[in-house]
């Protein structure tokens, strides 16, 4: 790519972000009015995100970092509707976030543009800062929900499960997304203890054990989070349904689960040195992999929620969107083993829009899916950690992932002859 026309990209990142601000900073200047209305949430959060996206493909590292955690923060006002409590404390704290995007972009335009110093020491600056903030948050939350509370009364079972387990669920997602940020673990163990706390308080003791078992998996440091997010969040929210139905005693930890709590058995094999790049080359690779980190947390939370949304079309239509979305970015990049399992993915997204409501999800089915999703993560992971795909990785993961995905074939056309 020629100066000129690095130029002209970030002249068009320049004025984009200028209005994304004025967003910023209008939404924060009336959050408190704003903070019970989606439409205005979500403008916060789309702008943040397009900061974000726009700073991530030009490398403008400290932008997109500070831009990100905004937009972690609009994030928890959006699944949290209405239920943040604003005060002045948090006002000055996301403020504070702003006007550090602010100056950033002020100096991006300066003659002089924005250097590695200035920006690592507002990095250093704001970080601080945005640990407050989130913590702030989490605290408004739990002061909300007390406040929002009747006079203590003894708490049964039923309540238990549906006013405590499915907040912690919620925090426990968001922390999630956060995988790859320093002492996420010990945080999701938190919640986990909360949620085994539960089980204690009602002696559920099935409960407490498929807790503990999420526990030690998110613990197994060779497990990837976003792994451990699809079965563990999905096991637990089987196991809630399973106790509110009176079937706490069924409850049973998964096959999927279990493996997780096991550490692996022999180390990957290690990888030949990496093609040479152009630095154009590795500015669309970094674009592919941070758009592709999006399409892959739409298709991780349409997974968890298969079974109640198979019969909505908007939400199989995400899932369809970001299959078909990595399949043309890896296609562009030559990246075959990608293109070819977001292909079949994609496929099967595919039937579920044709024939909606007519594929009764079984746990067996959720497996099956969730193992092609986890090849695809591993593929990006493996493509992130070398900058590309050695050959006889991508064949060989192809080769075990593909009898799943005709078993997957098989048994949705299984379902669909069933269910008809």
């Amino acid at each position: 790519m020629n100066q000129d026309a690095q130029q002209r990209i970030m002249g068009y990142f320049i004025e984009e972000a200028r209005d994304h601000l004025t967003t910023i900073e209008q939404g924060l200047l009336s959050l408190r009015e704003s903070m019970s209305d989606p439409e205005l949430i979500n403008e916060l959060f789309r702008a943040a995100h397009s900061i974000k996206g726009g700073s991530a493909m030009l490398g403008l590292g400290a932008i997109q970092r500070t831009a990100h955690r905004m937009e972690d923060f609009f994030n928890i006002f959006r699944s949290r509707q209405g239920q943040v409590p604003v005060d002045q404390h948090l006002e000055t704290l996301l403020l504070r976030g702003f006007d550090t995007l602010s100056m950033l972009l002020e100096e991006l335009q300066s003659p002089g543009g924005l250097s590695e110093e200035t920006s690592n020491a507002a990095i250093a600056e704001l970080e601080p800062v945005f640990a407050e903030t989130e913590s702030h948050i989490y605290h408004l939350l739990s002061e909300g929900e007390v406040s929002a509370s009747p006079p203590p009364q003894t708490e049964t079972v039923q309540t238990a499960m549906t006013q405590t387990v499915p907040p912690l669920m919620k925090e426990m997602l968001e922390l999630f997304k956060r995988r790859t940020e320093p002492g996420i673990r010990e945080q999701l163990v938190a919640k986990a203890d909360r949620l085994a706390e539960v089980g204690h308080q009602h002696q559920l003791t099935p409960w407490q054990s498929l807790v503990q078992a999420v526990r030690a998996a998110i613990l197994e440091p060779s497990n990837d989070l976003r792994n451990v997010a699809l079965i563990a969040l999905r096991d637990l929210k089987q196991a809630q349904q399973a106790v509110l139905q009176g079937k706490g005693d069924t409850i049973q930890i998964s096959g999927d689960l279990s493996a997780l709590t096991q550490p692996p058995a022999a180390s990957a094999p290690t990888p030949s040195p990496a093609p040479a790049m152009t630095e154009a080359q590795r500015r669309i690779l970094g674009f592919f992999l941070e758009e592709a980190r999006e399409h892959l947390t739409t298709i991780e939370q349409g997974l968890l929620n298969l079974k109640a949304n198979s019969s909505d079309p908007e939400a199989i239509e995400e899932l369809f969107r970001a299959t078909h979305s990595i399949k043309g970015g890896a296609a562009q990049l030559g990246m075959t083993s990608i293109q070819r399992t977001a292909h079949r993915m994609e496929d099967f997204f595919s039937i579920f829009r044709q024939h909606p409501g007519q594929v009764p999800v079984d746990q067996h089915l959720e497996s099956l899916l969730l193992q092609g999703y986890d090849t695809l993560a591993k593929l990006m992971d493996q493509l992130q950690e070398l900058g590309y795909l050695p050959e006889d990785y991508g064949e060989a993961t192809w080769a075990t992932i593909e009898p799943v995905f005709q078993e997957t074939e098989a048994h949705i056309h299984a379902l669909r002859q069933g269910g008809i």
